[in-house]
C-alpha cells in the first residue's frame, strides 16, 4: 500500500523546466538552478523570451529607414537577445514595438511590446488547468 502511494506522489510532481543553454551567457548557474526549483514560471518566461520577444525581418526597400537606432548582429540566425541587451544596451518598450536597424544590412530587429510579449507568453504557457 505504501508503495502505491509513493508512486502516485511521484507521478503527480510537475515536470522540471529545462534551462535553455543560452541563459548561461547572461545568468549565473546558481541563479538559474534556483529559478528551476523555486520559480519555474520565471524560467519558462526567460526561455520563451529568447525566441519570442523579437524577430528579424528585411526592411521594405520602398520605405526610408530614417534615424533608427542600430544594433550589431554578426549572424541573425544565432541571436541571443539577452546578450544583445546586456552588451549593446538595447531595450523594448512596455506599450509599443521598438525597431533597431541591423548595422550594414537592410534588416531590422523588431521587439514586441512588453505587453504583447506577456500576452503571448500567457497563451503559450501551460497552466496545469484542464
Amino acid at each position: 500500500m505504501g508503495f502505491a502511494v509513493l508512486l502516485s506522489a511521484q507521478s503527480a510532481a510537475p515536470p522540471t523546466t529545462a534551462i535553455d543553454e543560452r541563459l548561461y551567457a547572461t545568468y549565473e548557474a546558481d541563479y538559474l538552478l534556483n529559478l528551476q526549483q523555486q520559480h519555474p514560471v520565471l524560467l519558462q518566461r526567460l526561455n520563451y523570451y529568447l525566441d519570442h520577444a523579437w524577430y528579424i525581418t528585411t526592411y521594405p526597400a520602398e520605405k526610408k529607414m530614417g534615424n533608427l537606432p542600430t544594433v550589431r548582429i554578426a549572424d541573425p540566425r544565432t541571436v541571443n537577445i539577452l546578450e544583445l541587451e546586456r552588451d549593446q544596451n538595447i531595450r523594448r518598450d512596455l506599450h509599443r514595438q521598438v525597431i533597431y536597424q541591423i548595422e550594414n544590412s537592410d534588416q531590422i530587429l523588431v521587439y514586441h511590446s512588453a505587453q504583447r510579449f506577456t500576452a503571448d507568453f500567457n497563451q503559450f504557457r501551460p497552466t496545469g488547468k484542464k
